[in-house]
Parts: structure tokens; C-alpha cells; sequence
């Protein structure tokens, strides 16, 4: 494994990663893997393999509240929503078998970009046209969202 992650977060790819391989026969070669840092909530890598490149979502360690960090309701949301809604990540697997990351998760496409946040990377220059044609960007992806027919996507109940 390369890459980067908390130590205490690491994942056991020497599980994981043969249990991937099974799911997608023509995954090849090592995975660098990134936690990614910030927020509070579920715990977030990305698994770049020569060929592939993956998110894996799991539930942080620890006590949580009853209802929380549910990967199982995550991952069947962005499936409802992948055909209706064409921005969210197309998931691919779901496991509730704690024996591969101590948890459950769910593994979806990686999409190319950045997430704004109060600092963007040194690389994105915006000067003030860009940063409204983002704000405009961001708010017309919500209004789509918001127009999604929760009841034909499977999301009524």
C-alpha cells in the first residue's frame, strides 16, 4: 500500500484488496489509497489503482448513535439517485461484512474536481467572474436536485 491515512485509520488492504480484485477480475496492480482529511462524519479514501480509481466510504470507529453512519442507506440513496440525478458518484458495491474493514462500507466512482471549501488548492486561481460562475454552478446543481421526483426515484418511504 502507498498513500496516506491516520495510522489508527488505516485500512487492511491485505483483505480488502483480494476481496476487490474477486468483485472486478480485471483489477490489477497495488492500490495507493488517501484518506481523505476534514469532516466530522463517515471516514473517506480513495483507492487508486492503475486502472480504477475508487472511493470507499465507511463508518467512522467508535460509539455512534442509533441510525448513524448507515452505508447500507448511503449507498442505496446514490443508487436511487444515479439514474435521476447524473451528478452524484455511480456506487458500485456494498458489504456489511465486518471481517474485510472491521465495518461496513461501500465503494463508488471517484469524480475528478475539487470540493470548494473556505481555501481552495493553490492550483484553482478564481478572480470574481469565476468564483459567481461557481456559487451559480453549486446553486443550479442543488435546484436540479431538489427537482428530482423523490417518489419515481424510489425515495418515498
Amino acid at each position: 500500500m502507498s498513500g496516506s491515512a491516520r495510522p489508527e485509520e488505516r485500512l487492511p488492504l491485505e483483505r480488502l484488496d483480494p476481496w476487490l480484485k474477486a468483485q472486478w477480475p480485471d483489477l490489477q496492480g497495488e492500490a495507493e489509497v488517501t484518506q481523505y482529511s476534514g469532516g466530522a462524519s463517515n471516514w473517506t479514501y480513495r483507492l487508486k489503482y492503475p486502472e480504477r480509481d475508487l472511493i470507499l466510504r465507511r463508518a467512522p470507529a467508535g460509539t455512534k448513535a442509533k441510525g448513524a453512519h448507515d452505508m447500507g442507506r448511503e449507498y442505496r440513496l446514490l443508487a436511487a439517485l444515479k439514474p435521476v440525478y447524473p451528478l452524484v458518484p455511480e456506487p458500485y458495491l456494498y458489504s456489511d461484512d465486518e471481517s474485510l474493514i472491521g465495518t461496513e462500507f461501500f465503494i463508488m466512482a471517484r469524480i475528478d474536481g475539487y470540493i470548494p471549501r473556505r481555501d481552495l488548492p493553490r492550483e484553482v486561481q478564481l478572480d470574481a467572474t469565476g468564483v459567481r460562475r461557481l456559487c451559480l454552478s453549486a446553486l443550479d446543481a442543488l435546484i436540479d436536485l431538489h427537482e428530482v421526483d423523490h417518489q419515481a426515484a424510489g425515495l418515498s418511504g
